[in-house]
């Protein structure tokens, strides 16, 4: 999976094979909502709730911390959209 960014959202494009059967989406940083952080075996995770209502969820791995961490702006979370106040990580 291909992850990259702009001011305006997220964009994830399946990579190899699978593009065949997946097309890329783009979610808009207002749509992206921060809901925990964890660790699996050895790696940091971070999972995110997407819409509001919510419609899925995605896990992001450490890499993507720094790119959450220095938005300049970051949605604000309802109580049903996350479990994190709103502005905190």
């Amino acid at each position: 999976m291909d992850v990259a960014y702009n001011d305006d959202g997220l964009y994830l494009n399946p990579g190899g094979l699978t593009s065949l059967f997946y097309s890329p989406i783009f979610i808009p940083w207002e749509q992206l909502w921060h809901e925990a952080d964890y660790n699996l075996l050895i790696t940091q995770r971070r999972k995110f709730t997407i819409g509001n209502p919510k419609i899925a969820t995605i896990t992001l791995g450490k890499a993507f911390f720094d790119v959450w961490d220095h938005l300049p702006v970051k949605p604000q979370a309802s109580s049903a959209a996350s479990t994190t106040k709103p502005g905190n990580l």
